[in-house]
């Protein structure tokens, strides 16, 4: 019991009254592989879906510095590998990628084709200045894979 009391005081982020515009939420530290980024939403599945607008961006970033990786039942040709398809939990939020250790190429195995993938950051940049010209409320979770919600 103590453990978790000390990992929920680690490891719980309250969120702020207002909803974001953007989230950043960072795979760190299960960023090294495509097949694993996906892991930086797990933050998100804890948290109201209040805490971002509902037209804003969720930029996933994932270094991905193994590339595509490998996972015996949920990557391309495997068992329960599934066509990309949009995320349906997300709504109208567009979701976005920087992911620099992938090709797009690579990147389209896994998601679907409407996201948007970067590999350069300041390609990622400049598409939320085109997509907010006057600025935007942003959030930034470090180690999205491994922080959960906390109520206020």
């Amino acid at each position: 019991r103590a453990g978790a009391q000390f990992a929920s005081e680690v490891y719980a982020t309250p969120l702020p009254e207002e909803p974001f515009d953007v989230v950043v939420l960072n795979a760190y530290p299960k960023d090294d592989e495509l097949l694993q980024a996906e892991n930086a939403l797990m933050f998100h599945h804890t948290a109201p879906p209040s805490y971002f607008k509902d037209d804003a961006v969720m930029l996933m970033a994932s270094a991905c510095s193994l590339g595509m990786g490998h996972h015996g039942l949920f990557g391309p040709q495997q068992r329960l590998y599934r066509t990309p398809m949009k995320k349906g939990f997300l709504g109208n939020r567009l979701l976005a990628a920087f992911m620099p250790g992938v090709t797009s190429e690579e990147f389209y195995k896994i998601y679907w084709e409407g996201y948007p993938h970067f590999r350069a950051w300041e390609e990622a940049l400049a598409f939320l200045h085109e997509r907010y010209p006057h600025g935007a409320s942003v959030g930034v979770l470090p180690w999205g894979s491994i922080q959960i919600h906390q109520e206020r």
